[in-house]
């Protein structure tokens, strides 16, 4: 009986050392977590797109070297005309609705008036033009000194005005200047108008010799 008793002590005994070795075990392994590592992407940036350039600008780049200003007249049709002087030396058509009207249209070799008479008459009978319309001429180039472009500009107006009369409409004319558009100098001795004398030619009245009032004996009218 005793033997017995002593056999389950010892077996006791053995199972609690074996239980306590492997906690030793147990306690020698590093419980500390592994950190993860973060793998940041840099994702690229996107470069800003430039704008798209509009009709106008695209046409500028075919722009022929000899004109004094470039102006937009739009009613829809849009048309852009190179004009030297008062003559138009080119036009671009800049969409659909000019591009159906332009060969009704005698554009190049004509003064602007004449070329936008044909626009604004081709524009009424295709039933672009109505009562109450606004035909916009803007600047979008020069190479000319303000006044010059105003003065053509000015009988452009005026054509465009009694041409809508005839054709049995009320429109408005307006112009524009493109704020990026940069004029050349204003001339110090502009040309005079065709019945204003010279301020350089001789005096009619005394023939240069001054001998009278009207130029103050200058001899210079």
């Amino acid at each position: 009986m005793n033997r017995r008793r002593f056999l389950i002590l010892l077996l006791c005994m053995t199972t609690v050392l074996a239980f306590a070795a492997c906690g030793k075990k147990d306690s020698g392994k590093d419980t500390t977590p592994t950190p993860t590592e973060t793998v940041v992407t840099e994702t690229p940036t996107e470069k800003p797109t430039e704008p798209a350039e509009s009709p106008v600008q695209q046409a500028l780049k075919d722009a022929p070297e000899n004109c004094d200003f470039a102006v937009e007249v739009s009613i829809n049709p849009d048309f852009l005309l190179y004009v030297k002087g008062h003559e138009v030396v080119a036009y671009k058509a800049l969409n659909e609705d000019a591009k159906k009207i332009e060969d009704r249209c005698a554009i190049v070799g004509r003064g602007i008036d004449g070329a936008v008479e044909d626009i604004v008459r081709s524009s009424k009978d295709e039933g672009y033009l109505k009562e109450g319309a606004t035909v916009n001429m803007t600047v979008v180039r020069a190479n000319c000194a303000k006044s010059q472009a105003e003065e053509a500009l000015k009988v452009a107006d005026e054509t465009i005005q009694c041409t809508s009369q005839e054709c049995g409409v009320q429109v408005q004319a307006e112009v524009h200047v493109e704020n990026d558009v940069a004029f050349a100098p204003e001339p110090d001795n502009p040309e005079p108008g065709p019945n204003e004398p010279r301020k350089d030619e001789g005096c009619s009245v005394c023939q240069g010799t001054g001998d009278c009032e009207r130029c103050d004996a200058t001899g210079v009218a």
